[in-house]
């Protein structure tokens, strides 16, 4: 279109119908044909801008707006639109200005207010927020986006009664608005009603059940429970949630596995799971329990498969019943005949989810002597079907997998780069692919320098050997300033004043296979996360799960916490978690990373409780008489001689942890190389002796209310004296570990 031709009225009509209909970079077309003819047109800078902004170029956006304001400083919706794009670059008292010029030429304008109240809160000033919000409201009493926020700036000043109310009045107009569920459930949360705040994610994830928050929020209130055990009473749709949360790549998928065993697992199944357990110990080969429709419909069920692929099965009748299935699987596998009618009532899918669960697992559970050479035998079948490209081989492959890592054999060089059968496509890229894009990246990562201490260097072969954690998931979702995130993570204790760190430089000493890094550097906005481990396997894998994930913020080394002081780094945050207590001196190392924290600084720390820690010292003992190793045959052996033990015995308590259920994860609990455990007046002294604040301990809402109840007089929530009486009352309160945040003194 020339310029001679541009009706410009027109084509500004065209400019807002293609921006009110989403079609941004046709809107932006327009408004710049118009610019091209006058440049100083008011409508189309304004409109340019909010499109620019939209786009992710706010620079930009906020030349045309101003454009605009400098020809025409009266349109009130200009100011309110300027005031969006300062207060979304973090320039927020400009933007506050703005919205109030636009507010001075439109007093009416319910829009301008309420995003004035945003950026009052944004600000820290909550009680200037309700003030907007409730104008807001008094000019747009229906606007259930204006009711959740004044909810939250309530909820800051703690208000809480009024900050329910405020939900609910927004719920009630907009009952598909799941922020607001969610934001009710997280204040049921802190407030420690367990009840309502699941009926409260529930409800948010029935309005959208792609909700990230409401997923991460209602993984951490089950906490090793079932729906039914947390909310006191059936749970509507609880199956379709547990579907969807288990179906999602970017969620923690072992938060829900006791609740989807709640739901999978009733009477009636486990009855015919311990009879079929009972009669493998006679006859492995057994194949009767096909004809258990009990056990059929739950082998056939998506939310099993599901667990079975995203979680660690963390029961030992469980674990008992599926290796009878795996057991039952290799003794009928198909001859040239075809397949057994009984083993064809197996849905497939079971057994590839089979396979997936037994490589989380990292092929810990028992095997017998007949089932090691049968597993021999199926080996030379696989080898000879993939050498004469025979068929059927899929379904042998997919129980070989339950057996052992395909990635280990030579043979899987000669598999056809593609398949149409999904199930062992996913087979062949979670056992074959991704480990060997683990081992490539493993090679690009840099060394700090060489491992020399003789305790580092055996936790390092045993993390070369078992890298751990295993995980396959973790939470996705917003942002938080580390202020934030410090309130969130030791509420109720206070904040210090002085926290006010926009870009944190991060240090996570001790990364393991960096889910701890990954989660820090999505959850720290604006943060520099450099993670540091022993094991280059452990690395890779997180720098590969990193990349996967798309979290570019990481910078992984190898290296030893012994050898930091090499680095010409400071970090405004530390994170050492599950770590020290693995070093020859927990103490020398913590003095070491005190002296990378810059003054003022922060640092989380995880180290094991004595006291808690009981039920693995009998283990230890146990292992010790029965002179069992760390090869992984002697700890599958170890763990069916602890299964046997009465429940009386204090190593029993093992069976009841997940780390007790994967090779990896029983490795580092029962038989680790190097292991300290503490008390709380020995970390009180230790932080003294750094010069290390203590400002509260990571803990569940339920122990604080506890605590308080056993001590009134103590508000603050930070004597360690105190809370080491209340450990000795409550022995397992800290049965991961203490973990708390610290701050070095100026």
């Amino acid at each position: 279109m020339t310029s001679a031709s541009l009706n410009i009225p027109q084509a500004m009509q065209s400019a807002v119908r293609h921006y009110q209909a989403g079609e941004l970079q046709q809107a932006e077309s327009v408004c710049r044909d118009i610019l091209s003819v006058d440049t100083g047109s008011a409508a189309a800078n304004h409109i340019l801008g909010v499109v620019e902004h939209r786009q992710g170029r706010s620079e930009e956006g906020l030349v045309h707006i101003r454009r605009a304001l400098e020809t025409d400083p009266g349109v009130a919706d200009a100011h309110n639109n300027l005031g969006n794009i300062l207060k979304d670059m973090g320039r927020l008292d400009e933007a506050i200005s703005s919205f109030r010029h636009a507010i001075d030429l439109q007093p009416g304008f319910a829009m301008a207010h309420y995003n004035l109240g945003a950026a009052h809160r944004r600000n820290g000033d909550a009680g200037l927020a309700v003030q907007s919000y409730r104008r807001a409201l008094e000019l747009e009493p229906k606007n259930p986006a204006a009711h959740n926020n004044l909810g939250n700036a309530l909820r800051d000043l703690d208000e809480l009664d009024d900050a329910v109310r405020s939900y609910e009045r927004a719920i009630g107009l907009n009952p598909g608005l799941a922020e607001a569920h969610f934001n009710l459930a997280e204040l049921f949360r802190k407030r420690g009603d367990q009840g309502a705040a699941l009926t409260a994610y529930v409800n948010a994830l029935g309005a959208r059940p792609d909700h990230v928050a409401s997923m991460r929020g209602l993984g951490l209130l089950l906490d090793g429970k079932s729906f039914a055990a947390v909310a006191g009473k059936p749970v509507p749709h609880a199956r379709e949630i547990l579907l969807g949360c288990l179906s999602r790549d970017h969620v923690e998928h072992q938060d829900f596995y006791h609740a989807a065993m709640g739901v999978l697992v009733t009477g009636e199944v486990l009855d015919a799971i311990e009879s079929l357990v009972a009669n493998a110990t006679v006859d492995p080969a057994d194949l009767s329990f096909v004809a258990d429709r009990r056990i059929t419909t739950l082998l056939d069920d998506p939310l099993l498969r599901l667990v079975l692929q995203r979680t660690t099965v963390v029961h030992e009748r469980i674990e008992r019943f599926l290796a009878s299935i795996r057991c039952s699987l290799l003794s009928n596998l198909p001859g040239d005949d075809g397949v057994d009618p009984g083993v064809a009532a197996i849905p497939a899918g079971f057994v590839y989810a089979l396979a997936s669960q037994c490589f989380l697992t990292e092929y810990i559970y028992a095997q017998s002597e007949a089932e090691e050479e049968a597993v021999g035998r199926l080996i030379t079948r696989v080898e000879e079907k993939i050498a004469s490209a025979g068929e059927s081989k899929d379904y042998l492959l997919a129980v070989l997998a339950c057996y052992e890592p395909l990635s280990r054999f030579a043979f899987v060089g000669n598999l056809p780069g593609t398949t149409d059968n999904e199930q062992l496509a996913d087979l062949l890229d979670t056992q074959i692919r991704q480990p060997a894009m683990v081992r490539s990246v493993a090679d690009g990562i840099e060394s700090l320098s060489a491992i020399d201490d003789d305790v580092s260097r055996d936790v390092r072969r045993q993390y070369e050997e078992n890298p751990y954690p295993p995980w396959t998931g973790t939470y996705a979702g917003r942002s938080f300033s580390f202020a934030e995130c410090l309130e969130m993570d030791i509420h109720p204790c206070s904040v210090p004043t002085d926290v006010a760190i926009d870009k944190p430089d991060v240090l996570i000493a001790g990364c393991g296979t960096g889910k701890h890094a990954i989660d820090s550097a999505r959850r720290y906005a604006g943060s520099n996360v450099l993670a540091i481990d022993l094991s280059l396997q452990s690395i890779a894998y997180g720098k590969r799960k990193a990349d996967q994930l798309g979290v570019g913020n990481i910078e992984f080394l190898h290296a030893d916490i012994l050898d930091l002081d090499k680095l010409d780094r400071r970090f405004d945050v530390i994170e050492s978690v599950g770590v020290l207590h693995h070093m020859a001196e927990p103490l020398k190392a913590l003095s070491i990373l005190t002296g990378l924290l810059r003054a003022g600084g922060f640092m989380k720390i995880g180290l094991y409780s004595s006291r808690a820690r009981q039920d693995v010292a009998a283990v230890r003992r146990y292992v010790k008489q029965q002179d069992f190793d760390s090869s992984p045959g002697s700890i599958r052996t170890c763990r069916q001689g602890i299964f046997a033990l009465p429940e009386s015995d204090p190593a029993r308590a093992v069976t009841h942890s997940i780390d007790f259920y994967s090779m990896s994860a029983a490795r580092d609990y029962l038989f680790h190389v190097q292991e300290h455990v503490f008390t709380l007046p020995e970390i009180e002294a230790a932080l003294q002796e750094e010069g290390l604040g203590f400002l509260g301990f990571v803990i569940d809402v339920v122990t604080m209310q506890n605590y308080q109840s056993m001590f009134p007089d103590d508000g603050s929530f930070l004597s360690l004296q105190k809370w080491d009486q209340y450990e000795r009352k409550y022995p397992h309160t800290f049965g991961a570990m203490y973990q708390f945040w610290t701050q070095k003194s100026d």
